[in-house]
């Protein structure tokens, strides 16, 4: 398994052997984990090599948000 996709925090995921990478990708009302200020509750994610954090961009869309209103290290995914 090289690369692993996942809509849930990945911390596990990526601590096992045979993972590459893990892509962790907050929707929904989850984008509100991912924006400025909470950088504090993904620090371990945003730190952790094996792991890329995404925001949706639909969620984004649907909240109001932009690229601007996203923690430092989160990409958007489109």
């Amino acid at each position: 398994m090289k690369n692993t996709i996942i809509l849930f925090s990945g911390k596990n995921m990526a601590s096992q052997k045979d993972v590459e990478s893990v892509i962790a990708v907050y929707s929904e009302t989850g984008i509100f984990g991912v924006i400025k200020n909470t950088e504090k509750n993904i620090e371990e994610l945003l730190s952790h090599p094996k792991i890329q954090v995404y925001a949706c961009g639909v969620a984004m869309k649907m909240q109001n948000l932009t690229e601007k209103d996203l923690a430092n290290g989160v990409k958007l995914l489109l």
